[in-house]
């Protein structure tokens, strides 16, 4: 048997260099993209920005001005002095101040994503004053994108295509002068995380509290309610494991502050380079989202018996299928919702309002449902194997879920 060492040498280098090119090609695409993050300390229970903290705005946004600006997150903390509501309000209106000032300076109100958290994620334990004084703080985040340099096109678009690689997959595919056209008026986002989904108020509800199971979302838009593209967009949103069968999910769109399905946007399935991706063709403005509406099936209920407190808002979300719940349509302090295909258990946050005092209101932390209280017979969706109640003598089981779920006081505190 004769080797053909020349053909087999070939084969290696032609492996090595396509090996160095992917490397090239992911380093650049890591390299393009910067964050910049600034931080603001505040005093014990104060929120209004000092001139300090101005100045610190006003000198990152000069310096934003030579970038595209993807994203800006801004997280709000504060010490455990205080109850942990109280902190989470004071942690929200810190936030919102940051958040108007920039506004104020000039950045456009949906590129900026706003998070409060209390007490909660302290970078230190809060024993000593100088500790305390780094929880006291408010970061703010930015994701940014060299800006292009200006090409003179003539008559047409005669350069070719291009595309923006968002950070979970999505893929975003223009025309180049049609980008650079509109790069700086227009805002590509992404939303495929639970924890995007609520730090951006992304639920995944249709009207009258209905629910939507998400396979993704994607926005492109401006400040305009109306705005279209002289060429269009093609837009590739990775399929990925949202324990639900990709083909049922279909698409919708943005009313207000919840979905309705759409037909002015097709949607199909494509396979590029092995890879499986919904592929959409877009010409305007418009927030969608890959949903598949949760049927009837088994429901639970959350019920509030504290007593003075009226419940007012309820918010779920989870990851297996993915979807974020905002119920406020409560009654008798009772909300009843489906849980049809839950694989893993959900994460909940409740709102409740004092009926004699419309200024107090206990909002807990997002906690497992099973954080809940429960009636040991009423449980249902198999057993957990390491998990067990006790009745008098005996061990009991703990159920994947309960048909009902009562609230404590120990949930707000």
């Amino acid at each position: 048997m004769r080797l053909n060492y020349s053909s087999h040498f070939k084969y290696l280098l032609l492996m090595k260099t396509k090996f160095i090119i992917i490397l090239l090609l992911s380093y650049g695409a890591a390299m393009a993209q910067k964050i910049q993050k600034v931080q603001l300390f505040y005093a014990s229970d104060q929120y209004d920005l000092t001139d300090e903290h101005k100045q610190k705005l006003k000198t990152l946004c000069d310096s934003l001005k030579n970038y595209n600006i993807v994203q800006i997150s801004i997280k709000g903390y504060t010490d455990s002095d205080a109850d942990s509501v109280y902190n989470i309000g004071l942690s929200n209106k810190r936030t919102n101040q940051v958040k108007t000032e920039l506004l104020n300076l000039g950045l456009n109100n949906r590129i900026i994503f706003e998070n409060y958290f209390g007490e909660k994620y302290a970078y230190f334990d809060s024993i000593s004053e100088d500790k305390k004084s780094r929880n006291r703080r408010v970061d703010i985040i930015v994701s940014v994108l060299p800006k292009e340099k200006k090409v003179i096109v003539k008559d047409s678009c005669i350069d070719g295509d291009t595309s923006l690689v968002m950070e979970n997959g999505t893929i975003f595919k223009m025309k180049k002068c049609n980008l650079r056209e509109i790069g700086n008026k227009i805002q590509f986002v992404e939303t495929f995380s639970t924890e995007q989904m609520v730090a951006q108020g992304m639920n995944t509800n249709t009207e009258n509290d209905g629910q939507l199971i998400t396979g993704g979302m994607i926005s492109i838009g401006n400040n305009s309610t109306n705005c279209s593209f002289k060429d269009t967009i093609t837009v590739l949103i990775p399929i990925k494991d949202t324990c639900i069968n990709p083909r049922l999910f279909s698409l919708w769109e943005r009313n207000g502050k919840n979905w309705k399905p759409t037909k002015s946007v097709k949607v199909k399935q494509v396979t590029i380079k092995n890879n499986l991706y919904y592929e959409l063709k877009i010409t305007r403005c418009v927030k969608l989202n890959l949903d598949y509406r949760v049927p009837k099936g088994s429901e639970i209920t959350i019920i509030n018996p504290v007593k003075n407190y009226k419940m007012i808002k309820v918010e779920v979300y989870g990851e297996c299928p993915r979807f974020y719940w905002q119920f406020t349509k409560i009654s008798n302090n009772k909300k009843k919702f489906s849980i049809a295909y839950l694989r893993s258990e959900p994460m909940i946050k409740v709102w409740l309002l004092n009926s004699n005092d419309k200024m107090d209101t206990l909002i807990s932390n997002f906690s497992p449902l099973s954080s809940l209280n429960h009636k040991i017979f009423d449980g249902f969706g198999g057993k957990k194997p390491d998990e067990y109640n006790k009745f008098f003598i005996f061990k009991i089981k703990e159920k994947n879920f309960y048909h009902k779920y009562w609230l404590r006081k120990e949930n707000f505190e």
